[in-house]
């Protein structure tokens, strides 16, 4: 008896970094979609050291001002306002 030939499988399609996040990250995301998310948390990570900067380069009086309305806003969200 002479041994049957299996059928040859194709070899898995060698995948780049970004596809094995997207796998990880987004597996039910399409590529619009995809797209659409990463371009909106760049722009916002822009905009956050941007204003960042802005912060960081008042005087000493209004970062105080700055941190005081941040400690505030904080402290505000530990009481949510529960609606009937």
């Amino acid at each position: 008896m002479s041994p049957t030939p299996q059928p040859a499988t194709p070899a898995p399609a060698p995948t780049g970094w970004a596809q094995r996040l997207h796998r990880a990250l987004m597996p039910d995301y399409n590529r619009r979609a995809t797209a659409y998310w990463w371009t909106m948390l760049s722009l916002g990570l822009l905009v956050l050291a941007w204003a960042g900067l802005q912060v960081a380069a008042l005087p000493r009086d209004a970062l105080l001002q700055v941190a005081a309305g941040t400690a505030l806003a904080m402290l505000a969200g530990f009481f949510p306002v529960r609606v009937p």
